[in-house]
């Protein structure tokens, strides 16, 4: 049974004060620190804001009080009810993610969520687990702070270290430590994680419902695309899927990343969970200028964009093969340089952009026709300004070139 304290702690406090509000009631609070954040002189300040929103006596909060929290609390139950060894799912633990041994039965147990959607999509096993990698990575990033503080208390790693070291005490003596730590942490329900740090199952939650329904959504996605696929990138629509390589980019609109799919033959397919219309028109407009230069030189990259969404061909890295092809990287780079310029891009950094063979490409063209604002200056501003607009104007403002940025006083950075 899910601890009710750690569902109340791991609300939001606007959801906790509209509850109030509906009932006419205060939001029980379990300590003073929120009267102290509100009114931290003791000037009645807190029963001002108090009497402002219309609250009586303060009340015993239900769990369950609208279809929002609903959701996410029903997931913590899922968590809380988890027991160490619950492995529907064969593989070893990644012990390269902090506290594995404590997140991977988790990550099992909701992976019965996505197995069947994953199955139909003609996933194999490989693909698979780089899915379930992907939920295991998101939780360690949440909770391996905190575990850290819990399992090692004042001490660092370093200090257990060499505590370890000082005592000649025999290597893997501190692994059964952990495995006891995380045994005892999956089976009492995290109640001691959730305890001292109570918004982290509100967040350990809501990142499972995330990475479920943005996973079931690229899954029946490339389920009903695959004929489309088949046609635009030859890909055949009943070639398995091999590998799945997910968060490659910054988690936006309830946790959905770029995905890259694997297929057999080293066939690979860029998904983008985002419009995608304008990756195709850049490539279209580099397939046409190419067209007007010597030996139609610069490559451009097929795009199939679906409403609200989309995948792009995949681009392999690829050193230049001997001085003539070098040669021949530089200057459609210089060429793709002032294509960029030309349609106003921006963030054209080394993330964004892949060289391959003789071609330097950009694979994220979300950049494109930004906008370039001038403010008014004063004279005591006008040198810097000039120095501002001039870089600005250049093709420095892509990003494809080194530029140094001041950060401060005392440091800048390309």
């Amino acid at each position: 049974m899910i601890d009710p304290n750690v569902v109340l702690a791991g609300r939001r406090w606007d959801e906790r004060l509209s509850n109030a509000r509906r009932q006419k009631r205060r939001p029980l609070l379990s300590d003073e620190r929120w009267r102290v954040a509100v009114d931290p002189y003791g000037s009645g300040a807190w029963e001002r804001r108090i009497s402002w929103g219309g609250l009586g006596e303060p009340m015993e909060e239900p769990i369950l009080d609208s279809e929002a929290s609903s959701s996410w609390i029903k997931t913590l139950e899922l968590v809380c009810s988890t027991e160490y060894g619950h492995s529907p799912v064969s593989g070893d633990v990644d012990i390269e993610v902090a506290f594995a041994d404590a997140l991977q039965p988790i990550v099992n147990k909701v992976w019965t969520r996505l197995e069947k959607s994953a199955l139909d999509a003609g996933f194999h096993d490989s693909a698979a687990a780089g899915l379930r990698k992907a939920l295991l990575h998101r939780l360690s990033e949440l909770v391996s702070w905190p575990l850290g503080h819990i399992f090692t208390g004042s001490q660092s790693l370093a200090d257990i270290a060499f505590a370890h070291i000082a005592d000649d005490r025999p290597a893997g003596s501190f692994k059964t430590k952990y495995v006891e730590f995380c045994n005892l942490l999956v089976n009492s329900g995290f109640r001691k994680l959730f305890r001292e740090f109570p918004v982290t199952g509100r967040l350990m939650a809501t990142s499972i419902n995330n990475w479920s329904d943005a996973n079931a959504e690229f899954l029946n996605r490339l389920k009903a695309d695959r004929t489309q696929i088949e046609k635009d990138f030859g890909i055949p629509r009943d070639a398995p899927i091999t590998s799945l390589t997910s968060g490659l980019s910054d988690l936006h609109r309830g946790g959905r990343c770029v995905e890259i799919i694997g297929f057999p033959d080293d066939h690979f397919l860029v998904y983008k969970p985002r419009p995608v219309e304008i990756e195709a028109h850049y490539q279209e407009f580099v397939a046409a200028i190419s067209a007007l230069l010597p030996n139609d030189p610069l490559r451009s990259l097929k795009v199939l964009s679906c409403e609200g969404y989309g995948y792009v061909e995949y681009v392999h890295v690829q050193a230049a093969l001997g001085p003539e092809e070098l040669v021949a990287f530089y200057v459609n780079a210089g060429r793709i340089l002032a294509l960029l310029y030309l349609l106003g891009a921006t963030d054209c950094h080394w993330e964004n952009m892949i060289a391959t063979s003789d071609q330097l490409l950009l694979v994220d063209a979300e950049t494109l026709f930004e906008g370039n604002p001038y403010a008014t200056k004063n004279a005591d501003t006008q040198a810097k300004a000039s120095v501002f607009h001039g870089i600005e104007d250049s093709v420095l403002r892509t990003g494809m070139l080194p530029m140094w940025i001041s950060i401060g006083s005392a440091r800048t950075i390309d």
